[in-house]
This record gives C-alpha cells, structure tokens and sequence, in this order.
C-alpha cells in the first residue's frame, strides 16, 4: 500500500520592524527577580565606593654583591645573568670544533691584518691540532684527520701565558709580522670574551659536589638592616624570588630610593570573567561553571569563587620596578569617587588585637624569624633562555640489592664536544677479534666460585663513610672495584666533569642528598640575550630527580655452572601416558 509523507516547516513571522520590545529584555515575573536579590544581600547598602586614585610610596634598593657558598663576596653586574653566575660554567669547552672554529678565525683575521702563508705555516707547526682522541671515538679521529696540519688550535692559542708575544718567541717573527700578530690575537680574544665570556672552567663557582646543587648567598641593602639571601636556583636552573630566602640580618642599612605615584585603577579582567553588561557574552574559552571541584580542595574553591562572584570587585594598580632589586610597599592610599581616604594596611602583618591572619604572595621566607621578608624581590635572572641537549648526564641511584649507592656516567662529551651514550662508548672500548671462550670440558667439576660480578665500566660505585667530627652522619665517597680482567683493585676514573671534585680529591656525597627516587645531575648548553643585546652562551649544571631505585647485578661471593648440571635417569621427567579417544 502506498504511502504519502508530509513535511512541516515552522518560520518566525516577523509582526514589526521595529526591535524597541526586543531590547526591553521584558520578563513576567519581576517579583521573583526581586526576591532573589534580596535573598543574595544585594539590597543591604555597605556604603562602598570605587577608587578614583590611588597614591602609592614605595622604597627600592639594589642587589650589590653575589657570593658562593663560603666564597668571597663579589659585585654584582647588572647586565649578568644570575644562572650563569651561580649554576653555569663556561662554554668555552676544549673541544675539536671549538678548537677548529676558533683557530680558524685566528688566522683569517691574521691574513686580514697583513699575515703570510709562510707565518700561518709556521703557526700550525707549533700550535697545530694535536691527536686527542681515545681510539674507540671514530668520528673525533676522522674529524682529527681532516684538520691535521690544516688547521691552528685557537684554544691552544687562547691558553698562552703571554699571548701574542709567546707566539712571537716561539716562530721568531719579524717586526711586521709581530704586529700582524698583535692585531689578529687581539680579535681572537675579543671574539672568545664576547661570546663565551671566559676561559674554560670545568665547573660553576657555586657549585658545591657533596650536595649535588648550586648554592649562593645575594646581599642587598634595605633601610633598617643588611640582608643576606640564600639562592639555591630550581631544576630548571632558574633564579627567581621563589629561589631566595632571607639567611642572616646585619646591621648597616642604607637609604633606598623612595618613589610616589598616583595611578587610576583598573579592574582586573581575565578571560571567561562574568561580563557587566547585560547583552555582553563571556569568552567561551574559560568554562568556570564546568569545574569541579571536592570540597577538601580549597584552593580551587577560591579560585573559582573568585572568579564568578568578586572578580568586579577587584582593581589593579601598575607599579614599575627595576630588574635586579627589592621593592617594598610603603603605603597605599585609597581616594573614592565620594571623596573618602582609606589606608590599605599590610597583609603580612599580623595584628594581635585585631585579631588578624597574613596574608601574603610572592614574598621570600625569613629563616631567622620565621616570617617573611616585606619586599617584591625582581632578580636579573633570565627564564627565557634557549637550551640545547644535555651534553653530560649522570644519574645517582640507590641499589638495596647491593647495599650501597651508584653513580652512572649515562652521557659524556666526546672530543668533538657531542653527547656520547656511556653504552656506545664502553660497547666501542671492546677489543675487536677476541675469540670466544672455550667450551667447558666434558668432565670435571661443574660450578666455580666467584669472588665478584662484572659491572658496567660507566657504573661508579659509592660506598658509605662516616663523618670525621659528625656522629651519626654519613657520606658516599667514590669506591673502588676489582678488574674482570686481571682481578688487581683499580680506582675507577670517571671520564666527564660532573663526578670530577675539585682540586683532585674523591667525590663525596652528603647521604641526605641521595634520596630513594636518586637524583640527575646535567651539564646543558644555554643561550641567552641581555638587555643590552648582547649573546651570553654558557653551560648550566642542573639537579633534577632520578627514576627510582636500580639494581646493578653485583654480587659477592657466588657460585656459577660452568656446565649445565647433569641429570639422572631417576629425575628425568616422563610425560603421562594419555588415552585417545576412540
């Protein structure tokens, strides 16, 4: 049977062209509108007015010095960045490109300044590239090969006591050519200060080994005291203000320089906020009403309350402080559109009689007293920075199985100046055509003992010791191993910076600072632009946390099957007989 489908259609007709109703946004019910208002409060008057001006008095001093810990006070640059001060090292490393690159440049501007072949000859001679690369490091030899009695060593050259007059000594130059000398070397060290700032230093000044961290004092004057700042920077190697924390007061304040502005305040506007007029639609960008949250999470509640019922009712005054010092807040006063003058007192100050809690952010915590410093601490630190791969990385490690702690050269530098992988390095120091190990004899004695298992040659061992002078407090100190090859005890030699101490002693690690989830220490290339323009490069050392516990095998004292065991016909194991279906 056939059928027949019908379609329907409804269109608004549109009685008047005018829109006057339409923008009267008339309602029905106007009492229900206003018994929720006076349900909400909003018919209780609080006589409150909005701020025509405010009038601002602040006090700022400078961060005049920087120091390391336990070292000697320096001034403090203001165009300097403060992560390469306290957490960076020079960039300027003894690399084959680095010391390609910059001999190369030495003798272009040499010829540039008059120079002869016959003298760039000469040079190379004496200070030419060397062979510097460990057998199993390929790509270094070939790069090695191919600059050979090619190429001058700038760094080599760099290095030199007497600069361009030791050079002179060494060729005996001439007169002519001592001033091409002069003029070319003088280049070359203008380049190396201006990009990499100094001479290679294995390690950053604030650096200190048994804690694995960079740590520092800021000192600055204020009007009452001297005050000492403790910097210990982030992971990211960042200092900020979260970075500091007030370590000592002094006596011997000096006068800050005192500023007053009168602004027009502004309010506070983020996306999604309620808009206030009637026909505005918020961004849909930010859904407040969308989130939720428990009520244990007290901070998302307040953020949210925030921003749905008092965000209107917030200002916002602009205050202009300079990069590398402290601002405090002397007094804030409130002029309303009603010609009232409010003065808005400190929230970190508590008031016993009143009864008041603090209230306080961004402020830097005061360890001598327990309360917090009353300045906006803004120091030169450069969070934009751009950041290669890490060059080295060593990850320390706690193995229980073992009973004792690891260090694990897991990325070194190559001579080339590249990350190089530990695993590809140790798997290249192989000697190449070892034939394999005889099979084990028919008869015999089918187990041997072993005094020690092989580890890893990147893997360091780190024994505990006690503390000379500290009861009850221990360290890890850099152990040693038996050679699986001869069984003669070594002292095993890292080869990257990071496990190297200082002045030739053994690496010793504070065991509160090896915590069970381990710790990764990186040297990372960095590169930044100060406010002045200039390229500042250097290489950030940097604390992050580890990956856990780890297991490296080791045992002691074991037993081994130099031939699976042989079994008798009495534990031989038959399989049961099983019936077929028919």
């Amino acid at each position: 049977m056939a059928s027949i489908t019908y379609w329907n259609r409804l269109e608004p007709i549109v009685r008047s062209d005018a829109i006057v109703r339409s923008l009267r946004a008339e309602i029905r019910d106007p009492l229900w509108l206003l018994t929720r208002q006076w349900q909400l409060g909003e018919f209780q008057g609080e006589d409150a007015a909005s701020p025509a001006w405010i009038e601002v008095h602040t006090s700022e001093t400078p961060i005049d010095e920087w120091s390391a810990r336990g070292g000697a006070s320096h001034a403090l640059d203001a165009d300097s960045p403060l992560e390469a001060l306290f957490a960076g090292a020079s960039a300027l490393d003894d690399g084959l490109e680095t010391r390609a690159e910059l001999g190369g440049l030495f003798e272009d501007e040499l010829l540039a300044a008059g120079g002869s072949r016959a003298l760039i000859e000469s040079i190379r001679q004496r200070y030419g590239i060397a062979a510097r690369a460990p057998r199993e490091d390929a790509a270094s030899i070939r790069f090695e090969q191919v600059c050979a009695d090619r190429l001058t060593d700038g760094l080599a050259l760099l290095e030199l006591d007497r600069g361009w007059k030791a050079i002179s000594e060494t060729i005996a130059a001439d007169a002519e050519a001592e001033a091409s000398l002069q003029r070319a070397y003088a280049a070359l060290e203008q380049f190396a200060r201006s990009v990499f700032g100094q001479l290679p230093s294995d390690r950053p000044a604030a650096w200190q080994s048994e804690r694995l961290r960079a740590e520092g004092t800021l000192s600055l004057s204020t009007p009452e005291s001297r005050l000492s700042l403790r910097v210990e920077p982030s992971r990211e190697g960042d200092v900020d203000w979260y970075s500091c924390d007030v370590a000592t007061r002094s006596r011997g304040g000096s006068s800050a320089r005192t500023s007053k502005r009168v602004v027009m305040p502004a309010h506070v506007r983020f996306r999604g906020m309620p808009e206030h007029r009637f026909w505005d639609f918020e961004h849909g960008g930010a859904d407040f009403g969308a989130v939720v949250a428990d009520s244990r999470d007290v901070a998302r509640l307040v953020v949210i309350d925030f921003a749905l019922t008092a965000s209107n009712d917030w200002f916002m005054v602009p205050c202009v402080q300079r990069v590398g010092t402290a601002l405090r807040v002397e007094q804030v006063r409130v002029r309303d559109v009603f010609g009232g003058t409010t003065l808005v007192e400190r929230g970190d100050q508590v008031d016993p009689a009143r009864r008041t809690e603090r209230w306080t952010m961004w402020s830097i915590t005061d360890r001598e007293s327990g309360g917090v410093e009353p300045s906006l601490l803004l120091p030169a630190g450069y969070p934009s920075r751009m950041a290669g791969a890490a060059i080295e990385e060593v990850r320390f490690l706690r193995d229980e199985m073992a009973n004792m702690s690891w260090a694990i050269e897991h990325t070194i530098p190559n001579a080339l100046g590249e990350p190089w992988l530990s695993h590809e390095r140790a798997t290249a120091r192989l000697p190449a055509g070892v034939p394999p190990p005889p099979a084990p004899p028919a008869t015999g004695p089918q187990i041997k003992y072993v005094l020690q298992t092989d580890v890893p040659a990147y893997w360091f061992p780190l024994v505990p010791a006690r503390i000379e002078g500290a009861a009850g407090q221990i360290e890890y100190a850099l152990g040693s191993m038996l050679d699986s090859v001869t069984g003669a005890r070594r002292t095993l030699a890292p080869d990257g910076r990071i496990l190297r101490a200082p002045s030739g002693h053994r690496l010793r690690v504070r065991e509160e600072e090896l915590p069970r989830v381990g710790v990764t220490v990186q040297r990372v290339p960095v590169r930044t632009r100060t406010p002045s323009g200039a390229t500042r490069l250097w290489v950030e050392w940097r604390r992050r946390p580890g990956a856990g516990e780890g297991s490296s095998g080791l045992k002691f004292d074991s037993v081994e099957f130099i031939r699976a065991p042989q079994t008798s016909a009495s534990d031989e194991i038959v399989p049961a007989a099983t019936e077929e279906s028919p």
